[in-house]
């Protein structure tokens, strides 16, 4: 009797388990977008390698790029060619310690306890945002 009484609890359970509405998980993840563009340091000209680093300031997802020997850059998320849109905050990775001179320091990512006062708003697709670093 109690064998039976287990199996009938476990088909009704198996049974509503499979009743959902199909969404297991967490949420998909906000469809991406491409962009490219280029970054100055405050005198104006190119920011000519190192690594952007946009940091988000709400969600999980940040991104990165390599940056060209021109001041170019295109934004990757994941392994991807597109990030997810919002807003963002600047920073940079500098290894050549006379270029990490021309940026000025609060822009150099050190720390995730840090600021930027530089924030881009990524909305669509872009292929050419600027973004200036300030004095």
């Amino acid at each position: 009797m109690f064998r039976a009484l287990c199996a009938t609890i476990m088909v009704w359970c198996v049974c509503f388990i499979g009743c959902g509405d199909g969404a297991v998980g967490p949420p998909e993840k906000p469809q991406g977008v491409a962009v490219k563009g280029k970054i100055t340091l405050p005198n104006g000209s190119p920011l000519t390698a190192g690594t952007l680093v946009l940091r988000p300031e709400t969600g999980l997802h940040g991104a990165m790029a390599s940056i060209g020997t021109d001041g170019s850059f295109s934004l990757q998320e994941s392994g991807t060619s597109e990030i997810v849109p919002g807003r963002y905050q600047v920073f940079v990775r500098v290894n050549d310690p006379a270029l990490a001179k021309a940026v000025p320091a609060k822009y150099l990512e050190s720390s995730e306890d840090t600021d930027s006062d530089v924030v881009v708003e990524i909305q669509g697709s872009v292929d050419n945002l600027v973004i200036k670093l300030k004095s």
